[in-house]
């Protein structure tokens, strides 16, 4: 560790000299800050080491605004956003003035993977409706003239602005998703894939690559504001849910489940069609994909915003079919080689005894058989 603590200061002091890529500092200071979390008797010197720095960094203000932050709320709980306006003004301002700059640039000379904070939009909060924010990054999202490498990262931010907030910036987000729901997303398609012989071949620059930052951005809706896009959200699941590439089958799962929730007890046809959807996806990808199928289902069968899928489901007769048959698919996605896969399934078998529903008998095979697996971690969740 103390090979590990001079070689992260090193990093750090050739950032701060200049000789560093700046596109690479969130991830240098980074590494300290790991280092004071994985290690109590170095934290004291390594946070007021990362205060001195960020406080000297001159090259991109919000990076030095960022670690400030950070070590204002390191005791926080990570997955609670923090009430911070300070940091809050800083980085609406440098997405705004990155946006623009997105917006004006035109090839061919374009630089490629914009970065507008994303990962930082989740750790502070945002109570105001956010106008010019949200309009700033739906203009980068609708621009034609912008390559979708480029669009990414906006809707990702638009995704993580609806988790929370007022009523109304959810509803400005909304109008323009749906909107893109109906209509393509517009764009410049860089086309630089190459072949599987090319010598060098390059990803994430076409329409596609920008797929599971929509479905993002969908998922956070649906969860989150389901009386105003339900109509749409619906439609377009029964159109292009089977559609979608079996790397997606966790986001198009969960999202055709949580309206299948929405609709139950309103339209019951719709609501069953929507679980249709939510099993032809998890029947495609369950040879490429089963830890991701596991992940969807069980994101919405004990928790969410919406009401708990086991709590719809247990209390119907078409709902106990529904269980049987994810129950069915879980016992076979436990006998599969991937470690990942098995884990996942000791988890919500667990949680599904722990919910007192009714068990099946392969089901109690199946968690006998987990117990003794031959990986640690998925015998561990029966032990913890």
């Amino acid at each position: 560790m103390h090979g590990e603590y001079a070689q992260s200061s090193a990093l750090l002091e050739k950032i701060i000299s200049g000789r560093d890529n700046p596109a690479h500092t969130e991830y240098r200071f980074s590494i300290l800050y790991n280092v004071a979390n994985a290690r109590t008797e170095f934290a004291e010197i390594c946070f007021q080491k990362l205060g001195a720095l960020a406080s000297n960094y001159q090259n991109r203000r919000i990076v030095g605004e960022y670690w400030h932050f950070v070590l204002r709320h390191r005791n926080s709980k990570a997955t609670v956003p923090v009430d911070d306006s300070g940091f809050r003004d800083v980085l609406r301002e440098a997405i705004i003035g990155e946006c623009k700059r997105i917006l004006e640039e035109r090839g061919p000379n374009y630089r490629l993977g914009a970065d507008l904070f994303s990962g930082l939009v989740q750790r502070v909060s945002w109570p105001a409706i956010e106008k010019e924010l949200c309009k700033a990054l739906i203009e980068v999202v609708e621009s034609a003239t912008v390559p979708f490498v480029n669009k990414a990262d906006a809707l990702a931010c638009l995704a993580y602005l609806c988790q929370s907030g007022s009523r109304a910036r959810k509803s400005l987000i909304a109008r323009a998703a749906m909107r893109w729901t109906r209509e393509d997303i517009q764009g410049v398609d860089l086309g630089l894939g190459g072949g599987p012989l090319a010598v060098v071949r390059f990803v994430g620059m076409q329409r596609a690559d920008i797929t599971s930052h929509f479905l993002l951005l969908l998922d956070a809706l649906v969860e989150n504001a389901a009386d105003t896009v339900s109509e749409d959200a619906a439609y377009w699941v029964r159109v292009n849910g089977l559609r979608q590439a079996n790397e997606y089958c966790a986001f198009v799962i969960r999202i055709a489940l949580n309206l299948s929730i929405y609709y139950a007890d309103k339209e019951e046809g719709l609501s069953g069609a929507l679980i249709g959807v939510a099993e032809g996806v998890a029947q495609a990808a369950s040879h490429g994909y089963p830890a991701r199928i596991v992940h969807g289902f069980q994101s919405v069968l004990f928790s969410g915003k919406n009401k708990a899928a086991v709590e719809v489901w247990r209390n119907s007769a078409a709902g106990r079919s529904t269980l049987d048959v994810w129950a069915a698919r879980l016992c076979e996605i436990a006998r599969v080689a991937d470690a990942d896969a098995r884990e996942a399934v000791a988890v919500i078998l667990r949680k599904w005894s722990e919910a007192q529903v009714e068990f099946r008998a392969d089901m109690v095979e199946t968690i006998a058989a987990l117990k003794l697996d031959t990986r640690m971690r998925v015998r561990q969740v029966f032990e913890s």
